[in-house]
């Protein structure tokens, strides 16, 4: 409101309307409903500013910063096939059935996980990414034959739902079938990971954290679809 005041100099904020006030970690704080380390996490990411814990970081990484930066990339790889890729016909037609808008599309990211073994993989290699990273971020499994081991995609033919942190961030997914006659699980979900733990994950929290505060209410469904379309 007009009452909403920002003093630059000083580092603080004010509101003569309900008197809510203080500096920038307890707005980020207030505003995204969220406690001191997350909040601090939050601006740190923004400002590129890397954290040090006295004693050492709170868990080990085994590369945490690479593991996000992968997801993320995944995540855009996945939907700009479901975009543009003649391949994706049928994710798209999918999507047009079960009534999800390109506007939701988008905001959730949605992808098409092409049908080849290696689509995913053989992309990341050339970014630099190595077959190590990609098993840990659960986006690849291991084969062994003849005494060696290989990689192949996880997903595979499927429309992709990136299931995010509550700091938005990818640490995973989930990959549903289109056609019901198609053998295989109707979901293949990423394992556990260092970044994934399927106990901790509510999906598309980061969009209703706010909305499950200010109203003291949740409404959990089944599925993510389910979840997209009550957004």
């Amino acid at each position: 409101t007009p009452s909403f005041s920002v003093n630059d100099e000083n580092g603080f904020f004010h509101c003569f309307g309900c008197s809510a006030g203080g500096d920038i970690f307890r707005f980020v704080m207030d505003y995204e409903k969220v406690d001191f380390v997350t909040a601090i996490n939050i601006l740190a990411e923004r400002a590129g500013v890397e954290i040090q814990y006295e004693g050492g970081p709170p868990e080990k990484s085994g590369n945490k910063d690479v593991l996000y930066k992968l997801h993320t990339d995944a995540a855009a790889f996945y939907h700009r096939m479901l975009l543009d890729s003649p391949d994706a016909a049928e994710a798209r037609r999918y999507l047009e059935e079960r009534d999800l808008p390109p506007d939701l599309v988008k905001q959730f990211q949605i992808g098409y996980a092409p049908n080849g073994w290696e689509e995913l993989m053989t992309r990341a290699l050339k970014k630099g990414y190595d077959a190590e990273q990609l098993e840990a971020a659960g986006l690849v499994v291991p084969s062994e034959r003849s005494g060696k081991t290989s990689h192949y995609d996880r997903f595979r033919n499927r429309v992709m739902f990136p299931i995010c942190d509550q700091m938005g961030r990818v640490i995973g997914f989930s990959g549903r079938i289109m056609n019901k006659a198609e053998k295989g699980a109707k979901y293949v979900n990423s394992p556990e990971t260092l970044l994934f733990k399927k106990s901790r994950i509510l999906f598309a929290f980061d969009k209703a954290r706010k909305a499950i505060v200010e109203s003291r209410q949740a409404i959990v469904v089944e599925g993510q679809i389910d979840a997209i379309r009550c957004h």
